[in-house]
């Protein structure tokens, strides 16, 4: 993964022979992670002790939060005739469920803990009952999605967003057509796939021509409408996705993309103005101004961001973040946000991002200023969604033999080894402000881990770690996991520890034995915690 983050390979400026090879070692990748990941959340899940569900059918599941604060959302499970859905330690109150049109069963979730999970149980239709359907919206024609927190209008004529309407802030979001396609003439450049042509802006492109809109999915966790466009020879499908109880715009996009020398951006006017915008940086972000005077300023028309832009009000009251899980060029004015999505340059290599492309991008308000909006938040949980894993049924399981990991497979088994509640947080930072950035092994002593975090919104924090496992924090340790010896402070670890704003710091993070030391015959032992 790391030989590939070479800088002509991230941004598609290298020949085709280096991405036939990159491409074949990204599938790698993705297979092998994927297939840690499972056998990752096996080990948890067989340790977890949730009680027979309450009904002779039911299945165990759990949803995994990898990100350290309690977040709500949605999961989707295989359709497989879904009866009923509950939280184990809650069988008589089930959870709302929608069968799709896509063949899934959505759940929605509140509160799945902070680096932890939350066990449901699932109860399958016996064949008599027959399957629930909800009730259609009072507009069926999908041209409007709606929850308690927004109330997005599409346009008939043209797939663009004709209104979001915040009803948290009381207010439009949008002073012009939302989620627009923009394209522009992109040449001219000797270097082709490295520069955008600064005087783009000046050779727009006919906009795009309306295919068709559909209303897929109505509620009552998701309202999703799909609209399809044409943009030269390119095919563009964008679906508006709306969840129950989220304050976030989804609209989760693929591009049939096949034309030559030409830039496409998707734009945000705004009824806000803002002097400054702010972009997020590794561990942090970076403000800069949307009215450049000087000739530095000017010549940063466009720029990087990873997960998100932000503009907010200069009255301080209210901005709107653009989220995005895979696209990092952003142009910035006073009222505008705007992603770039794609280029179609010829060399070095002709027919450069041709094909089918697939991108997410959202839309977030929010009061206040992007320090004390959730922005951050919304951020990662675009890209890292909950996680689903079944729960084998505690009749066929205890008898297994020892985890076994081969070095050239994936094939392995569990012991059950019982001790993990039905809801657990197995690792807390406290501090809202705080993101757990690495959690690994100790390369000196495998009995402890390094956990490293950082301050995300400029603001002094405090952390104070706290977990199901009995983890403790140890000492600071630098970036080759040696400990920092504060003076007077000896080999104590703290209980608290501040952290500055903007501050990155590592830490040991150690278990807890006292109450994991076991007798037997006459011997006392101590076993590790996980």
């Amino acid at each position: 993964m790391l030989f590939n983050q070479f800088h002509d390979i991230l941004p598609g400026s290298s020949i085709a022979e280096v991405f036939v090879d990159a491409n074949r070692d990204w599938d790698w990748v993705m297979r092998e992670g994927q297939a840690l990941l499972g056998e990752a959340l096996g080990a948890i899940a067989h340790r977890i002790e949730c009680s027979e569900p309450a009904f002779p059918a039911a299945e165990a599941f759990v949803v995994f939060n990898p990100l350290n604060w309690t977040r709500s959302g949605v999961v989707a499970m295989p359709e497989s005739n879904a009866g009923e859905v509950y939280i184990c330690d809650r069988p008589n109150k089930p959870l709302t469920i929608q069968h799709t049109q896509r063949g899934q069963c959505l759940i929605a979730i509140d509160a799945v803990p902070s680096v932890g999970y939350q066990t449901l149980a699932l109860r399958r239709r016996d064949g008599s009952e027959s399957p629930r359907r909800d009730e259609p919206p009072s507009r069926p024609d999908g041209m409007s999605l709606e929850n308690e927190h927004l109330a997005v209008v599409i346009n008939g004529q043209t797939g663009d967003l004709v209104s979001i309407f915040s009803k948290k802030l009381d207010r439009e979001l949008l002073s012009g057509p939302g989620n627009q396609l923009q394209a522009f003439r992109d040449q001219g450049q000797y270097w082709d796939a490295w520069n955008i042509d600064p005087d783009y802006a000046n050779h727009p492109l006919p906009p795009t021509q309306l295919v068709s809109i559909d209303a897929i999915e109505r509620g009552p966790i998701e309202w999703r409408t799909r609209v399809i466009r044409r943009l030269g020879a390119s095919r563009c499908q964008h679906d508006y996705v709306l969840h129950r109880h989220s304050d976030t715009l989804y609209i989760e996009t693929q591009i049939d993309w096949q034309e030559d020398h030409v830039l496409l951006k998707v734009a945000f006017p705004l009824t806000l103005d803002a002097s400054h915008a702010t972009y997020e940086a590794p561990c942090g972000s970076i403000t800069r101004t949307t009215n450049p005077q000087t000739e530095a300023e000017k010549a940063q028309w466009e720029v990087p961001a990873l997960r998100w832009a932000n503009l907010t009000d200069d009255s301080g009251e209210w901005g709107v973040s653009l989220l995005n899980d895979c696209k990092y060029g952003y142009d910035v004015q006073p009222s505008q946000l705007r992603l770039t999505l794609l280029r179609s340059s010829n060399w070095p290599e002709v027919g450069c991002d041709r094909g089918h492309q697939t991108m997410t991008y959202a839309l977030y308000a929010h009061r206040g200023t992007v320090s004390t909006s959730q922005t951050v938040k919304r951020g990662y949980e675009l890209q890292m969604p909950l996680l689903v894993h079944s729960i084998p049924k505690l009749s066929t399981r205890g008898n297994e033999p020892p985890f076994v990991r081969r070095p050239d497979t994936h094939t392995h088994t569990h012991t059950h080894t019982p001790g993990l509640p039905s809801q657990a947080t197995l690792l807390s930072l406290g501090a809202n402000s705080l993101v757990l950035s690495a959690f690994k092994q100790s390369e000196a002593d495998p009995g402890q881990w390094i956990g490293r975090c950082y301050e995300a919104t400029g603001q002094r924090s405090h952390l104070t770690l706290s977990s199901d496992l009995g983890l403790r924090l140890g000492l600071r340790v630098n970036g080759l996991e040696d400990a920092i010896l504060q003076s007077g402070a000896g080999l104590i670890a703290p209980a608290e520890v501040e952290i500055l704003p903007w501050q990155i710091q590592a830490f040991q993070i150690k278990p807890t034995f006292s109450s994991l030391v076991q007798t037997q015959q006459g011997r006392t032992t101590v076993r590790p915690a996980v």
